[in-house]
């Protein structure tokens, strides 16, 4: 049973897996006020503690400090269209047609400044092991189809430029960071990682899997040793700490900043995957979850909050809060379920209107005939703040 996330990456009900980018406070004057009607749909792309990004049918709001802000960016709201975040200020928008991405934008909510990309970027995003966020704010790295390719793509976030890199080699995943006053990448080819800095020939670095680079350049990687797989980290001093072990081979499922997650299969006389292991990299953290085919409604945790927070979603159970530092978790209770007629399923969290900002605090939007209210609410949907209200009257 697989239940492939793309779809609920980029259907009307999108999942979101961000980094954070402040906003100064000054920039929210240039905004009008928004103003909900009682038409108004308004659905969560991205949601942290301090704001709120919206999408009211075709149009993106900001909520701040309890205020709605009308952005200048409209988007198309027509059937099959979709729009997903991949920072806090960096949406995708597009459109999906005959089964193929048409008309994809990558869009700064803020600026209103506007990009077209190819399909293949945000099909990178989706692919195994890839995340659907951004992995810093300065570059975007990915590799067109077919992979491996020669060739890496990079856009520049900060400029809305797209360059090549040709590193020569079969690529099957890249990272891009800044590097001074340029770039550094950090690619996967034929199990060894290499760097590239700028003009530089590529550097081999380590073997292994390429998991993820951070921004202070601490490079994590996977590796299958026999029946066994091991992370590691790979710090700037070229040190390299092992911070986790999975018995039983493994396929990789979704990552995000802080976590990790594999299929795992620890009976090797089978074929059958039938446990995710997640691992947090920065708190060096493993959970499992077993019976995977028999018990999850999807085969993929969701993570929020940078990987700190994933949810798991039963067939029978519902919805489970983990929090991914600590193992803590908790089942959600008294939401709402909703039907997803594209994927034939009852889901038990509407996550077009409730978001996980962190462990056991989910934002929340409401509306009635009267009002348009952001809410904190805890895992059993009691509320524990209004963040902002509307009045409809």
């Amino acid at each position: 049973m697989k239940k492939h996330l793309f779809l609920l990456l980029v259907l009307p009900l999108v999942l979101s897996f961000l980094t954070s980018c402040a906003v100064p406070d000054d920039v929210f004057k240039e905004f009008e006020k928004y103003h909900f009607t009682s038409d108004s749909d308004p659905t969560i792309i991205h949601a942290t503690s301090d704001k709120v990004l919206l999408k009211d049918r075709n149009q993106l709001v900001l909520e701040y400090k309890g205020k709605f802000y009308k952005l200048y960016v409209s988007i198309d709201d027509s059937k099959g269209s979709f729009t997903t975040a991949v920072t806090e200020n960096l949406v995708f928008t597009g459109k999906i047609e005959g089964g193929r991405i048409e008309k994809l934008y990558l869009v700064d909510v803020i600026s209103g400044k506007k990009m077209e990309l190819e399909e293949d970027a945000l099909r990178y995003l989706d692919a195994p092991f890839y995340s659907t966020k951004f992995s810093n704010d300065n570059y975007f790295a990915y590799i067109s189809q077919p992979r491996p390719n020669k060739v890496i793509n990079i856009i520049d976030l900060k400029n809305f430029e797209k360059f090549t890199v040709d590193v020569n080699m079969p690529v099957y995943c890249a990272v891009a960071l800044k590097e001074n006053s340029g770039y550094a990448v950090y690619f996967e080819s034929n199990d060894t990682i290499y760097r590239k800095i700028n003009d530089t020939p590529p550097e081999k670095i380590t073997y292994g899997h390429l998991i993820d680079v951070d921004n202070e350049g601490t490079v994590y990687i996977y590796r299958n040793e026999g029946i066994t797989t091991k992370i590691y980290e790979l710090q700037k001093n070229k040190n390299v700490k092992e911070i986790a072990e999975i018995k039983g081979r493994v396929f990789p499922l979704r990552k995000d900043k802080d976590a990790i997650s594999f299929l795992v299969n620890e009976n090797t006389s089978s074929d059958k995957f039938d446990s995710i292991a997640i691992i947090n990299l920065k708190a060096e953290k493993k959970i499992i979850i077993n019976n995977v085919y028999q018990n999850l409604l999807i085969d993929e945790p969701l993570f929020y909050d940078g990987g700190t927070v994933a949810l798991i979603f039963y067939k029978d159970k519902g919805a489970e809060m983990i929090n991914t530092t600590s193992g803590a978790s908790a089942f959600l209770e008294n939401f709402d379920k909703i039907q997803i007629k594209e994927l034939n399923i009852d889901f038990p969290l509407d996550l077009q209107r409730n978001y996980p900002i962190s462990y056991g605090k989910i934002l929340k939007i409401i509306k009635t005939k009267d009002s348009i209210k952001l809410l904190l609410v805890n895992e059993k949907n009691q509320p524990l703040k209004t963040l902002a209200a509307y009045n409809l009257k």
